[in-house]
Formats: structure tokens, C-alpha cells, sequence
């Protein structure tokens, strides 16, 4: 699709839009209610939203409880410019806003508590780490903030952030008791209190919160429930006003979730099935799922008697070609094939998160300027134990035969994560001019044990795979050769792998009211960030596979202790010019730069991190924006246009490691990605029925590689593209360029409808919201992808001063299209002893689900 009619269209609905709305505003508004002013706080400090020169989101406690809002993942269900994927493991999670993506390296998305950042990045795997998706307690509100906003929040907001807001103490004593309860058997309970102590001197709130789910799917291997599990959590709040100039905001969180593996299948390109008077190499059978690609560029022709003889290019027969998942990722229950822990032979235990906040807000302030001090501290203990390889198939071996080979894997990492931050922040006022200064600390310390297992797979011939095993890969070692392999999980130590990130930063903004409606806004933070990186230099993989090979295991067995540092400077601006039409248009048009430092890639599995290294990323965004009310503030209308320019984007890359003969992943940065959009919100209270509001949103993102030439990005380090990545280009030179970026939806927007109407003494609603997302691709090459998909939301509800209820149905067209999808890497067979062939993960979506929730206020 051309991106410039695209433009021109949203151009001319902007251009009716106002058009209309200028109509109304002539009009006769008698009875027609206002919206409801919108509050936010993301630039630390309380303004309506329509006067922020920023583009921003925000959803309020009213709306957090009707919707049951308790993650990143929920939040980005209402608000059409943020995505959330998730990746192999439950701490492979991966926040974007407008299209800018990160497949590797830290998320491009913070995730702030009270503005605080407890985002992260996992080590192991891709994405943001456990922490950007936990459940949270008693929000008072959600904050989307949309472009580069490393001026305001430090260290993590490279293209925008997700801000909660807790709720603090109330004056006056209130509490409420609530619960929640669907028809699959998931419930939530939760208690609050608020009031007073002292006087109105020291207010305090207590929150207590208990959440059981049942799993949506069974898993067919064992017929256990997939998804399943619990959380418990409170927290405690102390608000103290020690005079009225100075007070002191303290709060205290802790939270224990438990859950079960969740509910994905695994989609592969080669089958272990074969034809032994076709395939006499055993190669398998390349899948529906996955479409033949050359990797040679001389009229190599695919997809014939190839398909059943995949990879016998690599024993020199056949032509030059690779399987790659292609078309539509699609799954249902039937399509999971989880594997039982052989150990016990049930599901493997899923993921265990305790986690522990603490947060201090000191503020000093008098008619002059404003000091404010921000303490936050996050403990993070994460414990995994999951399927790995994600399927249950046993392959052909005979002995004296031969015998196909493959691995099963069971991840199992224990990660413990801790945070500090601290923050001093000093802001006034005098005539014209407006300025803030700041200086944060910010520090992680991050350790995983990486304890996974590998072993042959069943069906395989053990002594048959050691025979291919000296033949084609270790043909270099004296006799005997390989001597064991393991055939199930043993007891391999883990492998230490630790990074300490220390940031500090200095900020500061200026403003100047050039007239009464014009304003000249200058502002910019000195980042100077460290990363030191641990690992023990072993192959996880193959010391599992054969650690206790008497004759060399040595080889694979513990290693050395490796270490790598990276440090980077950068200064990062930001300029606005906002300009007040009237009391209820407002006009801005900013340049911001973002800064993502680059880091060193520790997701090969191989503890090494002496090598490795990745550049940073740098994003300059340009926005022209527009805010306005019309007719008695009962319409909000608001758009912008933006355009990014994205240099060094961080991204994955497979290449075959020369010392076990595997492919393993590493991270490589792409030349240039641009990102040419547009958006617009239009809220408006009808004046044909009273009680009637209509919301409607719509972000157009158009994300493409322009410049990602792999060929030329390997040559500095002496490398060549392989072959998967020159058949999924589709070139000799693995060039990207052209593509769309990953997991980043074209078109994304959202339509509600709201009717309020009175029972009696009862106030009463009923709304339908759907949510719509175009398709995303997974991979570099755009060969597979996520289908569009509509997700609609039906509530009903009714409600007093003390008590309120509310119906639900969620996915009420019971969508079954797939929630989320990455590519992925199948161990579980390698044709030619070497090769992991192309797959895909998919995330089954929460089907149709009935419920009912209520709360009683006192």
C-alpha cells in the first residue's frame, strides 16, 4: 500500500473532521454534556492533557476497573499506538509504541511506576524482561506517552513509556471490597482502605489483592491446564503532610505470581516424517507451513522433489535451497505439543516471580520553585522451568541402520534482579520563563543461572548419532571420538551469566513564553551509562549433551570466567514549540533524539561474553500535533503526524558456530529504519441521545528497513550471511532493505461505543469496544505473518454510591486468531546433523469469556 495516499487520506478526514466539528461548535449545545477533563502527570507535573504538548494516552481508575487493567499486555489492548508481544519465555516481553520495535537489545518502551523505570532487559532470550509485564496493584491511572522521552524519564524511554500511577491516601476514611469471576473458574479478590491516622497529617492505604486463573487450554500431551495460576500481593502507602510546604509520599508493594507454561504451539517448516524411497537420508519432509527458498541466486529452482528431500544440498544432492515458515501463522489447541518433564511426568512447573517495591517521594516547595526527591527499589526473583524445544515427536533410528538426529530442551533459570533509583529534581517559575533541573542515578544488577538441559531425543540411535557425530562434525578428535551422549535431562551445573548497568544523567528544561500563546520549550539530558557483563565461557547445549563423555568432555565442561564492559556518553535534545490558538486548540510541532546504549549479545546460550558486542541506537523523531475541544467541550479532537528516523536498530541474526557445527544467535545492527505515520483521537458526547459517547482512534505506522544490508554489516567483522538469512532475503547479499519491520502493525485503531442511562437510583451503562490490528510480520524477511484481527468487548453495568456491578464478555466474536508470534529455531530435528531449521511460536489468544464483577464501597 502507498504510504502517501495513505497520508493524503487521513488529510482530508482531518481536513472534514474539523470541518464538522466547527459546524457544532455554532450549533445550539443546550443539554449536551462536557467530557470529563483528563489529568496526567507525564511531565511531573498536574496539567490537563489536552495543554501537553506530547502526545499521550491515559486511562483513569474508573476505566482500569471496568476493564480489569492489571499489566502492560491489558493496557495495550485499549490503546491503539502501543503493541505487546511476547517472546520464548514468560520474560521475553516486548512493548512498542507506534511501530518502532526492538527484537533484540533493551525494549524501546520504559516501564515506569510513579516515574520510576523498572523496565529491564532479559539476558537469556529477547525482551524487557519479567518486570515490564507484571500484575499491579490499585492504579489510579495509565499513562501512554508517545515518542522519545529520555528528557523526562532517564534512561529507557527510547520511543515512548507506560507510566502507572498508584493511587495515594485519601483524606478521608473509604474502602472498598471487590471481586471478579468468570466462567473458566478465574477469580479475583481484593480488599482497600484509605484514610486518615493522624489528623490530616499522616493518611496511610492498605491494599490486599488475591487472583486465581484457570487455564484457558489443556495441553493434549497431558491433559493438564496451560496458562493456570496465582497471584497474591498487597502494598501500603503513607502520605505525610508535614506542613504545606514539605511532605513525604512512602509505598511498599509485594507480589508473589505462580503460572503454569502458557498456552503456544510451535509451528515448523520440516516434518521428521519421511518417505525412505524418496529420502533415503532421512531428512524429513518440509511442512504445509513452510515454502522452499534459494539460497543461490543461478535459477536454483525449489519446491519439487525437494520438499521431500530437504537439506541434501548439505550432503552435496540437491538443489540449493532452505525451508522457511512462511504465509499465515495460525494455531489451535490441537496444535500444542508440549512435552511432559520426563523427570515426572507432568507439565513442566512454568514461572515463579516474587517481587518487592519500595518507593519515597520527598517534596519541598514554596511560591518560588519546587524540590523533589525520588527514591524507588525493585526486587525481582525469578524462577523458569519450561519446554523449550516445544514439541513432543520421537524421530527414526535403527540400529545398524542409521538414525536421524535431534535434541529435546528444557529451559530452567533462576534470575534475580535488583534496582535503585534516585532522582533530585528542582523546578520554578518567574515571569515568562519555566525551567526544571535534574540529575538521576539509576542502577541494575542482574544475575541468572542458566541451568538448561539438552539430550538426544527419542527414537533417535544413540550409537548411530555418535557415528554421524565423528564422522561430519567432529571428525578432527582423535579416536574414539564422542563416546556418550545424554538421553534425558541430568544435572548439569548452570552457567553463571551477570550484568551490572549503572546510568546517571543530567537534565534540564527551559521555557519561555514568547506571548501569551506562544511558547519556546528547550530541553536535554547528559546520559553517561556502564554495563559490565559476567559469564562462564561454556556451551550449555553441548555440555548437557555430553558433559560426561570420559574421553573429551572436558572440552564443553566448565569453563573460564569471561568479562566485557560497555560504556557510553550521549547528549539527547529536545525541542517544542506549542502554540495556544484559543483556550481549547492548542498547536505544537517538537524534534526529539533518542539514545539506546548497545550492550554485548548473551542470548547464544554459550556464558562467553568477551565477544559480542553491539552498537547503540539513535532515533530522531519530528511531530507536528493538534489538540482541541469543541462545542462546550463535549467533542476532544486530536492528531498528529510523525516521521522517525531510526539509525543502528538492534536486531537478531543466526550464524552457524564454528566450533559445535550449530547455528546460534547473535544481535547485528541494521543501517537505517523509518517510521512515517499518523494518528488522530475524536471523543465525542452525542447531541441526538443523551447519555451517548462515541470514541474512536486510529494510528497509521508505516515501519520499514531502508537501509539493512547484511552482507555489508558482516564484512566489517569477516563474516558472510548463511544460508537461512540469503533465502529468507531473498538476495545474494541478505539485504532487508524494503521490508517492514517486525511484529509493527501497519493500521491500528480503536472504536467504542458508550450508553448511560438511570434505573431508578442506579446508574447504568452499557458499552462495546473493539480493537483492530492489521498484519504484523515476524521476520526480516516478511515470508510469515500475524493476520489482522478484531477483538470486541461487550460490558453492561450498573452501579450506586456504595455498590456497582458489572457484565462481561470479552472477545465476544471469540476471535481465535493468534495473540502474539515470533520466529524461532527447531532443535528438535537438525536434517543434516547441523542445520536448526526455520519455526515460528504462536501465542493462542484468550478465547470468549463470559464474567461478572462488582465492588461494595464503604
Amino acid at each position: 500500500m502507498n504510504p502517501g495516499i495513505n497520508t493524503r487520506y487521513l488529510a482530508l478526514a482531518v481536513a472534514i473532521a474539523s470541518a464538522q466539528l466547527s459546524q457544532h461548535a455554532a450549533a445550539q449545545t443546550s443539554g449536551v454534556d462536557s467530557l470529563e477533563e483528563v489529568v496526567v502527570t507525564a511531565r511531573k507535573r498536574v496539567e490537563s492533557v489536552q495543554d501537553v504538548p506530547i502526545a499521550i494516552d491515559a486511562l483513569d481508575a474508573q476505566r482500569i476497573a471496568q476493564l480489569d487493567i492489571a499489566s502492560t499486555q491489558d493496557v495495550a489492548r485499549y490503546t491503539p499506538a502501543l503493541t505487546f508481544d511476547v517472546g520464548a519465555l514468560p520474560n521475553d516481553t516486548r512493548p512498542s509504541i507506534r511501530g518502532v520495535n526492538a527484537a533484540r537489545g533493551r525494549p524501546n518502551v520504559a516501564i515506569l511506576v510513579d516515574f520510576v523505570d523498572v523496565s529491564s532487559e532479559a539476558m537469556t532470550v529477547a525482551g524487557g524482561g519479567i518486570t515490564a509485564n507484571l500484575r499491579l496493584l490499585d492504579m489510579e491511572r495509565v499513562e501512554v506517552v508517545k515518542g522519545p522521552q529520555s528528557v523526562l524519564y532517564g534512561r529507557g524511554a527510547f520511543s515512548g513509556a507506560v507510566n502507572y500511577i498508584t493511587r495515594r491516601p485519601s483524606e478521608e476514611f473509604e474502602g472498598s471490597v471487590d471481586g471478579d469471576y468468570d466462567e473458566h473458574g478465574t477469580y479475583r479478590l481484593g480488599l482497600s482502605m484509605s484514610g486518615p491516622l493522624v489528623s490530616d497529617t499522616l493518611l496511610g492505604r492498605l491494599t490486599l489483592s488475591s487472583y486465581d486463573q484457570s487455564g484457558w487450554y489443556d495441553n493434549p500431551n497431558t491433559g493438564a491446564e496451560l496458562g493456570d495460576g496465582d497471584s497474591q500481593g498487597g502494598s501500603l502507602a503513607l502520605q505525610w503532610n508535614i506542613n504545606e510546604e514539605f511532605s513525604a509520599y512512602f509505598r511498599a508493594e509485594h507480589s508473589e505470581d505462580e503460572f503454569s507454561p502458557r498456552a503456544e504451539a510451535f509451528v515448523r517448516s520440516v516434518s521428521e516424517q519421511f518417505d525412505p524411497a524418496v529420502n533415503f537420508l532421512a531428512t524429513g519432509t518440509v511442512t504445509d507451513n513452510a515454502t522452499q527458498l534459494p539460497y543461490a541466486f543461478d535459477g536454483t529452482a525449489c519446491n519439487g522433489a525437494d520438499r521431500q528431500q530437504p537439506y541434501w544440498d548439505s550432503f552435496g544432492m540437491g538443489p540449493a535451497c532452505r525451508p522457511i515458515v512462511t504465509g499465515e501463522l495460525s494455531a489451535r489447541e490441537k496444535d500444542i505439543d508440549l512435552s511432559a518433564d520426563p523427570r515426572t511426568g507432568r507439565d513442566f512447573k512454568g514461572s515463579e516471580v516474587d517481587n518487592t517495591r519500595l518507593h519515597l517521594e520527598l517534596s519541598w516547595a514554596n511560591d518560588t520553585f519546587a524540590v523533589n526527591y525520588l527514591f524507588g527499589y525493585t526486587d525481582n526473583q525469578l524462577q523458569m522451568q519450561q519446554d523449550f524445544d516445544m514439541t513432543d515427536y520421537s524421530i527414526f533410528g535403527m540400529p545398524g541402520f542409521g538414525s536421524q538426529f535431534g535434541m529435546s530442551a528444557m529451559s530452567q533459570q533462576q534470575v534475580d534482579t535488583e534496582q535503585w533509583n534516585h532522582e533530585i529534581r528542582v523546578a520554578g517559575d518567574h515571569n515568562r520563563w519555566h525551567w526544571m533541573v535534574s540529575a538521576l542515578y539509576w542502577q541494575e544488577d542482574m544475575d541468572v543461572a542458566f541451568d538448561d538441559e539438552w539430550w538426544l531425543r527419542e527414537g533417535a540411535d544413540k550409537q548411530s548419532v555418535l557415528d554421524l557425530f565423528n564422522e561430519f562434525v567432529f571428525f578432527y578428535l582423535p579416536p574414539p571420538g564422542i563416546t556418550e551422549i545424554a538421553t534425558g535431562p541430568g544435572n548439569t551445573p548452570a552457567t553463571p551469566l551477570a550484568r551490572e548497568t549503572e546510568h546517571w544523567s543530567l537534565a534540564g528544561s527551559l521555557a519561555y513564553d514568547l506571548t501569551e500563546s506562544l511558547t519556546f520549550t528547550f530541553e536535554g539530558r547528559y546520559i553517561d551509562e556502564t554495563i559490565d557483563y559476567r559469564g562462564r565461557a561454556e556451551d550449555v547445549s553441548f555440555f548437557s549433551l555430553f558433559g560426561s563423555d570420559p574421553a573429551w568432555g572436558f572440552i564443553f565442561g566448565p569453563g573460564q570466567m569471561t568479562e566485557n564492559s560497555v560504556s557510553e556518553t550521549e547528549f539527547v535534545p529536545r525541542a517544542i514549540v506549542d502554540w495556544s490558538l484559543d483556550d481549547n486548540q492548542l498547536l505544537y510541532v517538537s524534534a526529539a533524539k533518542g539514545f539506546k546504549p548497545g550492550g554485548v549479545s548473551t542470548v547464544d546460550a554459550n556464558g562467553d561474553v568477551s565477544t559480542g558486542e553491539y552498537k547503540p541506537e539513535e532515533l530522531w523523531a519530528y511531530e507536528l500535533g493538534y489538540k482541541s475541544l469543541w462545542r462546550d467541550d463535549s467533542i476532544r479532537f486530536n492528531a498528529a503526524v510523525f516521521y522517525y528516523d531510526y539509525t543502528d536498530q538492534q536486531v537478531p541474526y543466526f550464524f552457524t558456530d564454528p566450533a559445535t557445527g550449530l547455528l546460534n544467535t547473535t544481535v547485528l545492527n541494521a543501517g537505517e529504519t523509518e517510521v512515517k505515520g499518523a494518528e488522530f483521537e475524536l471523543v465525542w458526547n452525542s447531541i441526538l441521545l443523551d447519555g451517548l459517547s462515541i470514541t474512536t482512534s486510529y494510528v497509521y505506522s508505516d515501519s520499514e528497513y531502508s537501509d539493512f544490508n547484511t552482507r555489508e554489516i558482516l564484512l566489517e567483522a569477516g563474516g558472510v550471511p548463511d544460508a537461512n538469512s540469503l533465502a529468507l532475503a531473498g538476495n545474494s547479499d541478505a539485504d532487508f532493505s524494503g521490508n517492514q519491520v517486525i511484529n509493527a502493525p501497519e493500521h491500528a485503531a480503536l472504536l467504542a461505543g458508550r450508553y448511560e442511562f438511570g434505573l431508578g437510583d442506579w446508574d447504568s451503562y452499557v458499552e462495546l469496544i473493539g480493537n483492530y490490528q492489521s498484519k504484523r510480520y515476524v521476520d526480516l524477511g516478511n515470508r510469515a505473518w500475524l493476520p489482522s484481527r478484531w477483538i470486541a468487548d461487550f460490558y453492561a453495568g450498573i452501579g450506586n454510591d456504595t455498590w456497582d456491578a458489572t457484565l462481561y464478555v470479552t472477545n465476544l466474536f471469540d476471535e481465535d486468531k493468534a495473540d502474539s508470534g515470533v520466529t524461532n529455531v527447531d532443535y528438535g530435528l537438525l536434517p543434516d546433523t547441523q542445520s536448526v531449521t526455520s519455526a515460528a511460536n504462536v501465542v493462542l489468544p484468550k478465547p470468549r469469556t463470559f464474567g461478572i464483577r462488582a465492588s461494595y464501597r464503604f
